[in-house]
């Protein structure tokens, strides 16, 4: 099975779903109080797609973990719950809870330059934590590289039943497959 990536992947994960979800069901309140339909179809189209992506992620995740359970390995061990993943998703949703309450503030003096730098520092960690990724995915790959890779080893050293010689095994055949090979034949 291949892992949902790009925005499926990021829209899939449980703590984003769920602050997709809270932020639709508040765009639909402020829909039913405004009065405006359209929005509605929209938000309720676009909290499909992010019902869509959560199902493929865990699927995915489901997928894994029966696989992974075939042969458990170090490598294959299941991380703890609530680690770097989750110290992340935490600190976006404080600085997008940030920038919602200073856009919706923006005649206080000083609100619109604090949401310009809000702006522009997301702008500029998004750059380099990408930026860090591809080189971490670099190294994976040159870490992964044929020659990191352990020889094949011969595990059965003779063979278990008797094996007759090349000219032994060609004598043993039918008069019909000689024929056909031209075995024997001037």
């Amino acid at each position: 099975m291949k892992r949902p990536e790009g925005l499926t992947g990021f829209i899939g994960q449980p703590v984003v779903t769920l602050v997709l979800v809270a932020a639709g069901a508040f765009a639909l309140y402020q829909v039913a109080v405004s009065g405006a339909w359209v929005l509605a179809l929209v938000v309720l189209v676009a909290l499909g797609g992010v019902a869509k992506a959560n199902r493929e992620v865990t699927a995915y995740r489901q997928w894994k973990q029966e696989w992974d359970a075939m042969a458990p390995s170090p490598e294959a061990a299941p991380r703890e719950a609530g680690g770097k993943a989750g110290r992340v998703a935490l600190l976006l949703i404080v600085i997008g809870l940030m920038a919602l309450y200073l856009a919706a503030n923006l005649d206080q003096p000083g609100f619109g330059f604090a949401l310009a730098w809000l702006v522009g520092g997301g702008v500029v960690v998004l750059a380099v934590a990408l930026v860090r990724r591809g080189r971490s995915a670099g190294a994976e790959a040159r870490a992964s590289s044929p020659s990191a890779v352990a020889p094949v080893t011969i595990c059965v050293q003779r063979p278990l039943l008797p094996v007759p010689d090349l000219t032994r095994a060609y004598g043993a055949l039918p008069d019909h497959c000689c024929k056909l090979l031209g075995i024997g034949q001037p």
